[in-house]
């Protein structure tokens, strides 16, 4: 008959039990800690550009993505949701921009196209006097910021450029902070997009050597001035890196469901070097160029994400709201 094996040691079991526990709080402490229960957002408030915007046409609005169609071929704005979208879906409100069941909407869009950190931080600013207990932010803004700055680019002042952006991410995360301590409300904010991967940078590089590089490095420092500047605790604020997220996307594409991460879908969109977002509000399923599809291309146009990517920077966001100790 076998013998059992012996017992462990008491002072050894007890030395290994303290430290799976410190180990653990480490890792809590890393997170921003685990959530016990998901927060109970009672209004959402969408800020930026138009990356997170539906356009006011009635109950039924526009996006600055690939509008999606119905079987009938009429276009529902619940279909090919942008990334807020599948926040709002998620915690239960509607915005009155996408409305068509006529419930009353406690969704309220601020954002805009076209939009800069200076109209973001103005925003907030109004808004603080509206917060309540429990509110859900978003913010998403910064694209229009590199491309003024990197429309100054001149050969040799790339280090004024990035402090110039830098200071704006710090500026944006400064007025988010504003907001949070104040006390009230949760936000979602992103990164700005890696514009260095986009098919505008892309066009960029083919006439002027170095550009697309040079669109990655000032997007990165507006990103750094952002991230050092947040309250990054996980408890208040929740980042959704759609830098990172962009990059992934364009280097394994076929892991996200891509097959085209280079091209332009939307058969109106502007042509480089015009950035205008104005024409893909009519851009649709049935507008679309040859061979492209809402769910296989990753950009709508030169700058803005189709229908795949906001899925992804929704889904992102989706983990951090239900993840972070809010």
């Amino acid at each position: 008959m076998s013998s059992a094996p012996a017992p462990a040691r008491p002072t050894a079991r007890r030395a290994w039990h303290w430290f799976a526990a410190l180990a653990t709080a480490w890792l809590v402490a890393g997170c921003g800690g685990s959530q016990v229960q998901e927060f109970d957002a009672q209004r959402l408030f969408v800020f930026g550009d138009e990356m997170s915007a539906i356009n006011a046409d009635g109950a039924n609005g526009r996006k600055y993505t690939i509008n999606g169609l119905t079987s009938a071929s009429e276009r529902d704005c619940r279909l090919n949701p942008i990334w807020v979208q599948s926040v709002a879906s998620q915690v239960g409100l509607v915005f009155a921009e996408c409305n068509p069941n006529a419930v009353t909407p406690a969704a309220f869009m601020r954002a805009a196209a076209g939009a800069r950190v200076a109209d973001v931080t103005a925003a907030l600013a109004a808004y603080a006097g509206e917060r309540a207990a429990r509110d859900l932010v978003t913010v998403a803004v910064g694209l229009h910021d590199v491309l003024d700055v990197y429309a100054t680019y001149n050969g040799s002042n790339e280090a004024a450029l990035a402090a110039d952006l830098e200071s704006r991410g710090e500026a944006l995360a400064t007025a988010i902070n504003g907001v949070v301590r104040l006390g009230g409300p949760v936000v979602l904010v992103t990164t700005v997009i890696d514009v260095g991967k986009t098919p505008y940078a892309r066009a960029e590089e083919a006439a002027f050597a170095g550009r697309a590089a040079l669109l990655t490095r000032l997007s990165q420092a507006f990103n750094s001035g952002l991230r050092l500047g947040i309250v990054n605790d996980g408890r208040v604020i929740g980042l959704v890196d759609a830098f990172e997220q962009v990059q992934a996307m364009v280097s394994t594409p076929s892991s996200y469901g891509l097959t085209n991460v280079t091209g332009v879908a939307c058969n109106n969109a502007a042509t480089w070097p015009n950035t205008s977002p104005a024409t893909l509000l009519d851009c649709t399923s049935a507008t679309l160029v040859s061979g492209a599809t809402n769910d296989g291309w990753l950009w709508a146009d030169l700058l803005r994400l189709a229908p795949r990517g906001q899925a992804r920077l929704g889904s992102v966001a989706l983990s951090r709201l239900s993840n972070n100790p809010f």
